[in-house]
């Protein structure tokens, strides 16, 4: 049986199913109700920096995520997309049970 964790912050929302044991991997998922191809993969690309750059702050927890975005994250720019993200990044390692995983 596998511990689950998930972190919400509105529109945005970060499954961690307690793998840590692994480096860190991210998964998007972006439905198309966000929008047309463009904006997704203009979302995803924007996703991908703010996680590369957490890695390379150390802050990015280990182990598998999924990142799964709401229609309204569209309205967020760059820097407030990083501070929600970063918080739920923060939320995953605040809650992490070294003993469970």
């Amino acid at each position: 049986m596998s511990v689950r964790f998930a972190a919400f912050a509105g529109e945005v929302r970060v499954d961690d199913p307690r793998g840590r044991t692994e480096p860190s991997q991210v998964a998007y998922a972006i439905s198309r109700a966000v929008g047309n191809a463009v904006v997704r993969n203009q979302l995803r690309r924007r996703l991908r920096s703010i996680c590369q750059n957490a890695a390379e702050r150390d802050i990015l927890p280990k182990g598998l995520m999924m990142i799964m975005v709401q229609p309204e994250v569209v309205d967020h720019d760059f820097a407030s997309l990083r501070a929600i993200v970063e918080a739920l990044f923060a939320e995953i390692g605040a809650n992490h049970d070294p003993i469970r995983g």
